[in-house]
């Protein structure tokens, strides 16, 4: 049978061979319901989706070795907030404030290598300010850290293109808003620069 296209809907359709009007099935439950024919069913399947049980998502478990690796970051982060205690109060080395509960930073991202991620030296005791700085912070913010020099230079040992990026963050920042924090800042991480980029 040939199929026909309605004029006010773009529907196309097969004329009921018995009726004398050829009216579109789409236009007439328009006019009966106030609803289209897929937006009936799309609301039946809305409904039936409503319906079902919702099922709960399993996250999968850890291998026995990211188990261990795990523990092992743990167990370094642990350790090196007990050691650096004074009473129930610790230093954070971004703002040199005491808190009761500060974060443990990782300078080389456990991402980025697996096997500094429980090596106390990558690890900085930060607070939440300073962490979130640290990670996300924009220049201004990071040159403010007590610690940005000293984490920067360990960066240049250890993930030399990360210690780029920021060293050219800074470079820019240095020339769109000169400070003398900033400046001074530069200068120590041009030399440190200098020293890891000359053969």
């Amino acid at each position: 049978m040939i199929s026909e296209t309605c004029p006010t809907c773009n529907t196309q359709y097969q004329p009921a061979p018995s009726k004398r009007l050829k009216t579109c099935p789409n236009c007439a439950h328009v006019e009966k319901y106030g609803e289209t024919i897929f937006e009936k069913k799309w609301r039946a399947h809305v409904e039936k989706q409503k319906a079902k049980p919702h099922k709960k998502c399993l996250i999968p478990s850890r291998s026995a070795n990211g188990k261990k690796k795990e523990a092992k970051i743990q167990a370094a982060k642990s350790k090196l907030k007990s050691e650096s205690m004074d009473g129930s109060f610790t230093e954070c080395g971004g703002c040199g404030k005491h808190f009761k509960s500060v974060d443990a930073s990782h300078k080389v991202p456990v991402s980025q290598s697996g096997e500094l991620a429980a090596v106390p030296a990558n690890i900085r005791l930060l607070c939440r300010g300073c962490h979130t700085a640290w990670e996300n912070g924009t220049v201004l913010e990071l040159v403010k850290l007590h610690c940005f020099v000293e984490d920067m230079e360990y960066l240049a040992a250890w993930d030399w293109e990360r210690f780029c990026n920021v060293y050219y963050r800074v470079l820019d920042c240095a020339a769109d808003n000169p400070s003398k924090a900033v400046e001074a800042v530069l200068k120590s991480l041009t030399e440190i620069y200098k020293e890891k980029a000359t053969p």
